[in-house]
């Protein structure tokens, strides 16, 4: 059978409260479009437009705010029409590390590990204007942090997205193996989520 998204989904994913930078939109294109060529991209944006939300790839201006529910029903169109599983959101969301934009926008940050994880908390919001990341824990001799993200109703496949834009910046200064677990979830019944990095 095939995939859809009933109108009654679609109208509570674009009704979520909160705006996101249009940068996060443009790396998920970016993404399709290194993954899977412009055929799909076009595939996706006719999808977007069929749902009543046109968006086109081109047009989305990196600095500007967009809905979140924009982005919440791209990633929904991903999982059902293109078969992202976890480990691809995981992978988009490392990907999004490796924007020129993004990485300049981090810059001042990556002197260090400390730098990268206290930078995490400082940059939220310029690219979400709601939710809040605070740094829980920094370990540097055991080589972990604890970040927690409050006030932040997402959708399941962002919290590996999430977990993967973590990952992806602090690979940039340690240039070795780094891990990210969640070990609370809104989506698992807990008040905010809670992401665990090690690194070696």
């Amino acid at each position: 059978m095939e995939q859809t998204i009933t109108k009654e989904e679609i109208e509570k994913l674009v009704n979520m409260k909160g705006e996101i930078r249009g940068m996060a939109l443009r790396n998920d294109f970016d993404y399709i479009l290194k993954k899977f060529g412009k055929e799909k991209i076009e595939e996706i944006e006719k999808k977007m437009e069929e749902f009543g939300y046109p968006i086109r790839y081109r047009e989305i201006k990196a600095l500007n705010f967009y809905p979140i529910g924009i982005d919440n029903l791209l990633l929904t169109c991903l999982e059902k029409f293109l078969g992202f599983k976890d480990k691809d959101f995981f992978e988009m969301g490392e990907f999004h590390t490796k924007s020129s934009l993004l990485t300049r926008l981090f810059m001042r940050y990556f002197g260090s590990i400390k730098g990268i994880v206290n930078g995490a908390a400082k940059m939220w919001r310029r690219y979400f204007s709601i939710g809040d990341i605070k740094v829980i824990e920094y370990n540097e001799k055991d080589k972990y942090a604890v970040l927690r993200l409050e006030n932040f109703l997402n959708l399941p496949m962002q919290c590996h997205s999430l977990r993967g834009s973590f990952v992806g910046l602090l690979k940039i200064v340690t240039k070795g193996e780094v891990v990210c677990k969640e070990t609370k979830c809104i989506h698992k019944g807990d008040k905010y989520h809670e992401f665990v990095l090690r690194w070696k």
